[in-house]
């Protein structure tokens, strides 16, 4: 059976499916998935591309590497992950789970979000975070985390409306959001 849809297109697997996802689809799974965070950046990067998770887990699983969402030439990476729950096991403590860089942005909606370490971390003029009705709890330090102290990072926008966040670091030296500006 199908793990993953794209329109009509029905696919064996959610990384046939990210290999297949153009500029302006929806991927739609049909069961729990798992991914590495280089395929789901490969896939996404340079588009705008929207993950409906449809009532199932995705899980980014890897070794210390962040889903990074940066610009390919002019253009921009926007990506888009609903209805479901999302488990960010790739990364630990401060680092970034999901890194979006200049001009790049990410929206988290209606999901339940577990992460080992800081969810998101916009680093890049005019990177842009959305989270609308998710409940987010993370062992790292951080769920939200941004730095502002140098020009290449001004112009962050961060959109956060209902929902929770649980912080659970075993060192309590954690913060729902760090904004050093």
């Amino acid at each position: 059976s199908a793990q993953a849809q794209i329109g009509q297109t029905l696919y064996a697997s959610l990384d046939d499916a990210l290999s297949a996802v153009k500029t302006g689809e929806t991927l739609t799974l049909h069961a729990d998935a798992t991914v590495s965070p280089s395929t789901l950046q490969n896939a996404v990067t340079g588009k705008t591309v929207t993950i409906d998770v449809n009532g199932n887990a995705l899980t980014v699983s890897g070794t210390s590497t962040s889903v990074v969402l940066e610009k390919s030439g002019d253009a921009a990476t926007a990506l888009t992950i609903k209805n479901g729950t999302l488990n960010l096991n790739n990364h630990t403590g401060a680092n970034a789970a999901i890194n979006i860089k200049t001009d790049s942005s990410i929206v988290l909606e209606d999901l339940t979000v577990n992460s080992t370490a800081t969810v998101l971390y916009p680093q890049g003029d005019a990177a842009s975070v959305t989270v609308d009705n998710c409940d987010i709890t993370t062992s790292g330090a951080y769920a939200i985390a941004t730095n502002a102290a140098t020009v290449d990072n001004y112009n962050v926008v961060i959109s956060v409306s209902g929902g929770s966040i649980t912080m659970e670091a075993a060192d309590n030296d954690s913060a729902a959001l760090c904004l050093n500006v």
